[in-house]
């Protein structure tokens, strides 16, 4: 994980810029160097967010609570507009994680948001870090038909190239080619197939005669458009089911569900190729709370 990066990527978070607040993790970012886009007077404004005074004895809301004034501060304008005053707007209604103030004004004091090279870090926030999160994997095999630009007249035509859609799947040595049913693993926000499942259901889905893994590494960490992710996942179910022969059954976690129903919807010849689908925490509906964070 990262670890040593995350304080960093907060720090970006919180001072996106004003035409871009994150009105959920799935906005365009452009690999985060737009997250990472500052108004010049960024320093000024975190300290009035900073120096706005949360309320004394704020009772904890529940879930209905919480959504009703998030999105009430949130969902005007469709997530566009006046970014730093919704931040005092939340601040100001006792919306915020115990500490997280104190700990920002340390950081504001020390001079150092003023001078660090934010959008110089960016390719370091999102890189991958294993092996496993290799983003460039060499697949030679071909599908038995043809999938690309389209495996079926009623799909969507990709934006991207056939080898940059193959290159992110990253197939074991291990892998049968149909002899055991396989499997996808498509991560969430934020990070790569390889370094969500290894340490889960990679291991519990090895070595059984049931499944057979595989799992995307996006590029961006899928921080990308999540239309674009989708091409991904479409052109990897129709590729491993031409690779097998086989329906794969498809896990994914969180953005990693709203993707692949994008796929099965706009690439129709993707449902045909899945056996089952098993969306973990999947935001098919969008959220408010995002923001709180």
């Amino acid at each position: 994980m990262r670890i040593p990066i995350q304080q960093l990527a907060l720090t970006a978070l919180l001072l996106h810029s004003t035409n871009g607040a994150p009105a959920g993790l799935l906005d365009t970012v452009g690999a985060v160097t737009k997250l990472l886009a500052l108004p010049a007077n960024y320093v000024q404004l975190l300290a009035g967010v900073l120096g706005t005074k949360p309320p004394t004895g704020a009772k904890v809301l529940n879930a209905a609570e919480l959504q009703k004034k998030l999105g009430a501060i949130w969902n005007t304008g469709g997530g566009t507009g006046d970014f730093y005053g919704k931040v005092q707007r939340q601040i100001s209604q006792g919306i915020i994680p115990s500490g997280l103030l104190s700990s920002f004004q340390g950081l504001l004091g020390t001079g150092l948001l003023g001078s660090l090279d934010l959008a110089g870090n960016a390719n370091k926030l999102v890189a991958p870090i294993n092996a496993i999160d290799s983003i460039n994997n060499n697949n030679p095999r071909n599908p038995a038909k043809a999938i690309w630009p389209r495996k079926d007249p009623a799909d969507a035509p990709y934006t991207l190239t056939e080898s940059q859609l193959r290159q992110v799947i990253f197939i074991p040595q291990t892998f049968t080619y149909g002899t055991k049913p396989p499997v996808i693993f498509i991560p969430g926000t934020g990070v790569y197939g390889g370094e969500t499942f290894s340490p889960n259901l990679l291991k519990l889905l090895s070595n059984v005669p049931y499944a057979d893994p595989v799992w995307l590494n996006i590029p961006g960490a899928l921080l990308n458009d999540a239309q674009i992710n989708s091409e991904y996942v479409a052109y990897a179910i129709n590729y491993i089911n031409g690779i097998t022969n086989k329906n794969s059954s498809i896990i994914s976690w969180s953005q990693g569900g709203l993707d692949t129903q994008w796929a099965f919807t706009f690439w129709p010849s993707t449902r045909s190729a899945v056996s089952d689908f098993f969306p973990v925490s999947p935001d098919f509906h969008g959220t408010v709370l995002a923001n709180v964070l």
